[in-house]
């Protein structure tokens, strides 16, 4: 568990990056995929860039009021 606020923005970018390069890489093949296993990677990347928000609202305003 990453426990500094400057790694978890960190963690969330990257990870929220790798699911959306994810789900780019699922519209792109031409094997066929259920439909479940698409709206769950979709609402995993959606909830992943979610988190991301998240982070970095709360890593930016800790660098506002630490100055």
């Amino acid at each position: 568990m990453v426990k500094s606020l400057k790694g978890q923005f960190i963690l969330s970018c990257f990870t929220s990056s790798m699911f959306t390069i994810y789900i780019f890489m699922l519209f792109n093949t031409p094997i066929q995929i259920d439909n479940v296993q698409v709206n769950i990677w979709i609402f995993a990347a959606l909830a992943a860039v979610f988190n991301l928000g998240v982070q970095s609202q709360r890593y930016f305003q800790s660098k506002k009021t630490a100055r």
